[in-house]
C-alpha cells in the first residue's frame, strides 16, 4: 500500500514537472512563491495531501527563503512521517530545526525525531530530544498544574504539549503522541 502511494505521489510529480515550464506555472511574477503556497493550500482543503504535498516541495526547493517556506517544511516532515517514510521525515525536520530553531513549532519537532529515534532505537537522540523538549521553554507553574503550548499545521494537525511539574504530555490531534518525564 506504501509502494502504491509512493508511485502515486512519483507519477503525480512527473506530471506536475513536465506540465510546468522553468518560469513556474503562469503565476503573478511579483509573487511566484505566494502563488505555489496558496495552490498547496486549496489542494490542502480538497483533502488531496499527496498535491500539496508537491507544491509545498516545490515551494521549499525552489524559493527556501519564502517566508512561506517554514511552514512548508514542517508540512514537508509531517507528510513523511504520516507515510511510515520515517528517514525522509527526520530529514526534513533535522531541516526545520536547522533554520527555525525557534520556531513555535520547533518542541513538535523534537517530538517527532524522538518517536523516529525510538523506531531506530538510536538512545543518544532519544535522550537529546527528550532533553529539548524538557529545556524548550522555562515555564512557571504558579497558579496552575500546568503549562500549554499549541501549534496547528497546515495539514490542519492540532499539537498541544502540556508541561506538568513532573513530565509533558504531548498531544496531537487530542490523541497522546508522547509523555517525557522530568
Amino acid at each position: 500500500m506504501i509502494c502504491c502511494k509512493k508511485i502515486k505521489v512519483f507519477c503525480s510529480f512527473l506530471i506536475l514537472f513536465f506540465c510546468i515550464n522553468s518560469s513556474i506555472f503562469s503565476f503573478d511574477n511579483k509573487a511566484p512563491d505566494k502563488e505555489i503556497y496558496t495552490q498547496a493550500l486549496s489542494y490542502v482543503r480538497q483533502g488531496d495531501k499527496d498535491f500539496a504535498f508537491m507544491y509545498f516541495d516545490m515551494l521549499v526547493r525552489v524559493y527556501p527563503n519564502s517566508p512561506f517556506s517554514q511552514s512548508a517544511l514542517f508540512v514537508l516532515g509531517e507528510y513523511y512521517f504520516e507515510n511510515k517514510s520515517y528517514r525522509e521525515a527526520r530529514d526534513y525536520f533535522s531541516r526545520f530545526l536547522a533554520y527555525y530553531p525557534d520556531s513555535p513549532a520547533a518542541l513538535f519537532v523534537y517530538c517527532y525525531l524522538l518517536d523516529i529515534a525510538k523506531r531506530g532505537q538510536n538512545q543518544d537522540l532519544i535522550e537529546d530530544m527528550e532533553e529539548s523538549i524538557l529545556t524548550y521553554k522555562q515555564f512557571t507553574l504558579l497558579f496552575s498544574d500546568y503549562s500549554e503550548c499549541k501549534y496547528k499545521s497546515l495539514l490542519n494537525n492540532e499539537y498541544k504539549a502540556l508541561y506538568y511539574i513532573d513530565r509533558v504530555d504531548i498531544y496531537i490531534n487530542e490523541n497522546l503522541f508522547e509523555t517525557v518525564y522530568f
